[in-house]
């Protein structure tokens, strides 16, 4: 296993799948991080973010690995992404989006 970025959010996930429980039909924001899909960018709500290669804090670019600045579009892409996954986990917060939510089919209630 290779080290990973992840946080409090993958853990269920990671776990549930070592377990080997299916978490297909689960809404869950975090990622299982033994798989493909786990996408290395943690997000906290203040907007900083932590990728493979780079720490965005501040308005500022760093690299992970040695905390040195760099240009601020190095992290530009990245921010867009962790924009949006603030504005999905805020419309379900905010929206209440969960009371749709079947446990038992996974679907949501129409």
């Amino acid at each position: 296993m290779t080290n990973e970025v992840s946080g409090e959010l993958d853990i269920r996930p990671t776990v549930l799948h070592l377990f080997g429980i299916d978490t297909s039909n689960d809404i869950q924001f975090g990622t299982d991080l033994l798989s493909d899909e786990h996408d290395n960018l943690i997000v906290f709500r203040d907007g900083r973010f932590i990728t493979e290669k780079y720490v965005y804090a501040g308005e500022r670019c760093y690299t992970r690995t040695t905390g040195v600045e760099v240009e601020t579009d190095r992290c530009a892409p990245l921010k867009q992404r962790a924009q949006e996954k603030l504005m999905m986990s805020d419309k379900v917060i905010n929206g209440d989006l969960l009371r749709f939510y079947n446990n038992e089919t996974g679907q949501m209630k129409k």
